[in-house]
């Protein structure tokens, strides 16, 4: 455990430019920041990138977190998820839209929990960029439809389609995987 005892503490040491703070707050959620952002790039060097640039967002916008409105880690988590995806948008036409009319796939349930999340984190990972973005935001950071559409600049229907693809995609992994399985044994 650090020198600081609640989130609060560390944060008012950092805004006073305390070093020691600073490291100890980088510390803390380096890790939990890598991850996250890890799964939006799958990608060591970009990772290592967008956490440079998340941390030194962190501690020049540190003035503006508002513990009332959250914990800090939360807090942290969406400038870090704000800077991966400014990096993705970068990437030429990643974000295209799709066409109208474009039917959602199937809304079949799959048995995730027989996986172990090794598996599961390897399949997520194979899906395009897109799809994989869109299903760590809604999925995994809980963001709704209509949120994702404003982050990424895109109609919510396209969001809700992405979706539906990046589900798809597992769904047809996981049972690749599991008929490989079933094979074996």
């Amino acid at each position: 455990m650090g020198k600081f005892v609640t989130d609060k503490e560390l944060v008012i040491a950092c805004l006073k430019c305390d070093p020691a703070a600073q490291w100890e707050l980088y510390n803390k959620y380096v890790q939990a920041m890598y991850n996250t952002v890890y799964r939006y790039t799958c990608n060591h060097q970009d990772t290592q990138d967008i956490l440079q640039n998340g941390f030194t967002r962190v501690f020049k916008h540190l003035k503006n977190y508002d513990e009332s409105k959250g914990q800090l880690l939360s807090w942290i988590r969406k400038i870090h998820v704000r800077c991966a995806l400014d990096f993705l948008k970068k990437r030429k036409s990643f974000f295209e839209e799709i066409e109208e009319g474009l039917a959602l796939p199937d809304q079949n349930p799959t048995a995730w929990e027989e996986l172990e999340a090794g598996y599961i984190l390897k399949f997520i990972e194979e899906l395009t960029p897109r799809d994989r973005v869109i299903f760590n935001m809604r999925q995994i950071e809980g963001y709704s439809h209509e949120e994702i559409a404003e982050m990424l600049a895109i109609n919510i229907n396209s969001s809700r389609v992405y979706l539906a693809r990046a589900k798809k995609m597992l769904r047809e992994k996981i049972s690749a995987y599991q008929a490989r399985l079933s094979i074996v044994q």
